[in-house]
């Protein structure tokens, strides 16, 4: 869809925790001319200044089911046709503004007109090993052992499937056995 002559909009449809925003914040790394917006913190008014202003290539919503309606139909023209326009009391604007949307969603509580207009990718719960290989590119950084421990910890001792899980103890731990005895006192107070 990046690569494509013509938008291709693209939503990840899945449960939390299945690492849909780091799509999002990828795509926001190699596009310096993208915009980024939070469902539930986005206006219509502000959705369309943005687009005026800046004009966007790509147009990154995280969490598009918890945006308003007016919001989520304010990009319905721009998405079908590339226009853009707003009509106030006093005056009007217009634009022709090509631009790719990559939206995240939990649930598909969308406007279907909406939907209509998106590649709609379901994301499935993780497998261990991918939930593995994902830490792994994620957090690099850390090393093998590290990065073993975390996964091992979050999904098997923790029992949670949730990638923010990982980077919270990665940043609370910087060893292993950092990491042992905080989730050992996390479990004791749970």
């Amino acid at each position: 869809a990046i690569e494509s002559d013509k938008p291709v909009h693209i939503l990840l449809l899945g449960e939390k925790g299945t690492a849909k925003t780091m799509f999002l914040l990828d795509i926001m790394k190699r596009f310096k001319d993208s915009y980024f917006a939070v469902g539930s913190n986005t206006t219509k008014a502000g959705m369309i200044n943005k687009i005026f202003e800046s004009t966007p290539k790509m147009i990154c919503i995280d969490e598009l089911d918890k945006m308003d309606l007016d919001a989520q139909e304010s990009l319905l023209n721009v998405m079908q046709y590339g226009i853009v326009s707003e009509t106030k009391k006093t005056s009007t604007r217009e634009i022709r503004h090509t631009a790719w949307v990559f939206a995240t969603a939990n649930r598909d509580d969308i406007l279907e007109e909406l939907m209509s207009r998106f590649l709609v990718i379901k994301i499935p719960p993780y497998t261990y090993e991918q939930f593995k290989e994902i830490a792994r590119v994620k957090f690099s950084h850390l090393g093998t052992e590290m990065i073993d421990a975390l996964t091992n910890t979050v999904w098997f001792k923790l029992n949670k499937k949730d990638f923010r899980e990982v980077e919270k103890l990665s940043n609370l731990c910087k060893t292993v056995d950092e990491l042992a005895q905080t989730v050992e006192d996390m479990l004791c107070y749970k």
